[in-house]
C-alpha cells in the first residue's frame, strides 16, 4: 500500500515538474514571471521568480550591449561622408567648369558674330575694290594707247632729226665747197692783181660765211646729235613704259577675275559663320541650361552631404544613449565572468568607435586617457583578477601586449588627428581594428575555456 502510495506521489511530482518546467519556459518565452498555484510552493515560486528576474537583467545587459557593439560596428558613415564629400567636389568642379564653359560659348558667339561683321565688310570692300580696279584697269589701257601713240610720235622725230641729219651733212658738204670755192677766188684775185681787187674782197666775205656756216653747221650738227641721243633715249624708256604696261594692263585685267573668286570665297565663309554662329548660340543655350542643372545638383549635394553628417551624428548621439544605458545596466547587475568578457570585447570596440568619430568631427578624445590602458574595464579586471585558475590561462596571459598596443595606436591616433595628419590617423585607426580583433579573439578563447 505504501508502495502503491508512493508510486503515485512520484507520478504526481514528475507531473507538477513537468507544468513548472512549461511555465518557466512560457515565462521566459513571454518574458514574464511565474504566477502562485495551488500545487506548487509559493516560496518556489518566489524563488524562480527571483532568479529569472537575475536572468532578464543579465540578458537585458547582454543585448543592450549587442545593440552597442552592432551600432559601433557600422563604420560605413566615413564613407558614405567621404563619397558625398568627393562628389560634392567633382560636382562643384563639374559647375565651374560649365560656368567657365557658358561664358566661353557666349565669347565664342560673340567673337563669331564680329568676324562674321568682318567678313561682311571685307566682301563689300572686295567689292568695291573690284569696280576701282575696273576703273583703273580702263585708265591703263587707255594710258597703253596713249603711251603707244607717243611712241610711234617719238619714232617719227627719231625719223625727222635722221633726215635733219643728212640735211645738215649736205649743208656740211656745201660749206666745204663754198670755203673751197672762196679759195680759189681769192687765189684768182691775187692773179688779177689791181684788177681783182673788188673780187677778192667777196672772196673774203664768201670765205667768212663759208666758215660761218661751217661753225653753225658744227653748232647744229652736235645739238641734232643730242637730240638724236635724248630721242633714242626716250624712245627706249617710252618702250620699256610700254611693256611695263603692257604686263600691268594683263594683270589688272586678272585681278577683277581673283577678286571675284576671293568675294565668292568670302560669300562662302559667311555661309558657314552664319551656321557655326547659330551652333553656338544652341550650344550657348544648352550649356547655360546645363551649368544652371548642375547649380541645382550642387544645392542637392550640398544638401545630401549635410544630411549625411546629421545621420552619422544621430548615429553617434544613439550609440552614446545606448552605451549609457548598457553602463547603468552593467553597475547594476551581478554579471559573470563570460558575460562580463562580452562587456570588454564592446570596451574595446567603442575605442575604436570613438576615435572613428573623432576624424569625423563628431566627438574629442584625451590622447592620456587613451593611452591609459590600466583605467579602461579591461585593464581594470587584468590588474585585478585574483583567480589563479584565471591568470594562469595562456588566453589571459596573452592580453596584455596586444592591448597596450591597442592603446598606443589610439594614442598616436589622437595625436595625428590634433596635428592635422588626418591620413596618418586613418593608418592608426585601422592598426587599431587589426589589434581590437586580435583581443576579440584572445577573449572568446579565454571565454570557452573558462568553465
Amino acid at each position: 500500500m505504501n508502495f502503491f502510495r508512493r508510486n503515485i506521489d512520484k507520478e504526481k511530482n514528475n507531473t507538477i515538474l513537468d507544468r513548472l518546467n512549461n511555465s518557466i519556459v512560457n515565462a521566459i518565452n513571454e518574458r514574464r514571471f511565474l504566477k502562485e498555484t495551488n500545487d506548487i510552493n509559493s516560496d518556489l515560486i518566489n524563488t524562480l521568480n527571483i532568479l529569472l528576474n537575475k536572468y532578464y537583467d543579465n540578458a537585458s545587459v547582454l543585448k543592450v550591449n549587442n545593440i552597442n557593439k552592432n551600432i559601433i560596428q557600422v563604420d560605413s558613415i566615413d564613407t558614405m561622408l567621404r563619397t558625398a564629400y568627393n562628389q560634392s567636389e567633382i560636382i562643384q568642379c563639374m559647375v565651374s567648369n560649365s560656368e567657365e564653359l557658358a561664358s566661353t560659348s557666349d565669347t565664342l558667339s560673340d567673337t563669331i558674330q564680329k568676324i562674321s561683321e568682318h567678313s561682311n565688310n571685307s566682301k563689300d570692300k572686295a567689292q568695291e575694290l573690284v569696280s576701282s580696279i575696273h576703273n583703273n584697269s580702263k585708265f591703263i589701257i587707255n594710258s597703253f594707247s596713249n603711251v603707244n601713240i607717243i611712241y610711234e610720235d617719238i619714232q617719227s622725230l627719231v625719223n625727222k632729226v635722221s633726215e635733219i641729219k643728212n640735211i645738215v651733212d649736205i649743208i656740211q658738204k656745201i660749206a666745204d665747197q663754198t670755203s673751197l670755192l672762196s679759195l680759189n677766188a681769192s687765189i684768182e684775185a691775187a692773179r688779177a692783181g689791181e684788177a681783182g681787187k673788188g673780187f677778192n674782197i667777196v672772196a673774203h666775205e664768201i670765205k667768212k660765211l663759208a666758215e660761218y656756216t661751217k661753225s653753225s653747221l658744227t653748232t647744229i650738227h652736235n645739238n641734232i646729235h643730242d637730240l638724236a641721243e635724248k630721242t633714242q633715249l626716250t624712245l627706249k624708256c617710252t618702250n620699256d613704259v610700254i611693256c611695263d604696261l603692257k604686263l600691268a594692263k594683263d594683270k589688272v585685267e586678272n585681278i577683277p577675275n581673283d577678286i571675284d573668286i576671293i568675294v565668292n570665297n568670302i560669300k562662302e565663309i559667311d555661309c558657314e559663320l552664319e551656321q557655326i554662329t547659330a551652333t553656338s548660340q544652341e550650344q550657348t543655350a544648352t550649356t547655360n541650361i546645363l551649368a544652371e542643372e548642375l547649380t541645382k545638383i550642387s544645392k542637392s549635394e550640398m544638401e545630401l552631404e549635410k544630411m549625411c553628417k546629421d545621420v552619422g551624428s544621430k548615429i553617434y548621439d544613439i550609440s552614446n544613449y545606448i552605451d549609457n544605458i548598457r553602463k547603468d545596466l552593467i553597475n547594476n547587475s551581478n554579471l559573470t565572468l563570460k558575460e562580463m568578457i562580452e562587456i570588454y570585447e564592446t570596451d574595446h570596440l567603442l575605442w575604436i568607435w570613438k576615435v572613428y568619430n573623432m576624424i569625423l568631427g563628431l566627438d574629442t578624445v584625451d590622447k592620456n586617457i587613451a593611452k591609459n590602458y590600466k583605467e579602461c574595464r579591461l585593464g581594470k579586471w587584468y590588474y585585478t583578477e585574483k583567480n589563479i585558475d584565471i591568470t594562469k590561462n595562456e588566453y589571459y596571459k596573452s592580453i596584455e601586449p596586444i592591448h597596450i598596443e591597442l592603446h598606443t595606436e589610439a594614442q598616436k591616433a589622437v595625436e595625428c588627428y590634433n596635428s592635422g595628419d588626418i591620413s596618418k590617423c586613418y593608418v592608426h585607426l585601422n592598426n587599431m581594428k587589426e589589434k581590437s580583433s586580435i583581443i576579440i579573439d584572445i577573449l572568446e578563447n579565454l571565454k570557452n575555456s573558462i568553465d
